[in-house]
């Protein structure tokens, strides 16, 4: 998965981490500087995600390595609107993005990758 996303990552995105073992260690074999934050940690909240991440006013791409039910829980509230426990298995990527129309809005599901698929 790290190929993957560096094959596919600006190199001005910044990559937040949760401070658990296991996190840091799928985050380094990226190669790429990371942050450790400690909102991302298990159990942390859909708001402090997002408000890690700087949703959505950050202007470079974020890529966050966290926890299910958190993840999961992220990417429903993006993609419909509402809080729901959604499954985003282990080693995979949801590529979320937001984008400016001229009618709105919207927030779209740009990729979904599992480790299997690379």
């Amino acid at each position: 998965m790290a190929a993957w996303l560096n094959r596919h990552l600006p190199d001005s995105t910044r990559v937040l981490v949760s401070p658990t073992l296991r996190t840091r260690q799928t985050a380094l074999a990226l190669d790429r500087k990371i942050r450790l934050c400690e909102a991302l940690a298990p159990g942390a909240g859909v708001e402090s995600l997002l408000a890690t991440a700087r949703w959505p006013d950050a202007r470079e791409p974020v890529l966050v390595v966290g926890h299910q039910d958190t993840l999961g829980l992220t990417a429903a509230y993006l993609l419909s609107g509402k809080v729901q426990a959604w499954t985003v298995r282990k080693g995979a990527v949801w590529w979320i993005r937001r984008r400016e129309r001229p009618e709105g809005t919207e927030v779209l599901l740009h990729a979904a990758v599992s480790a299997e698929q690379v």
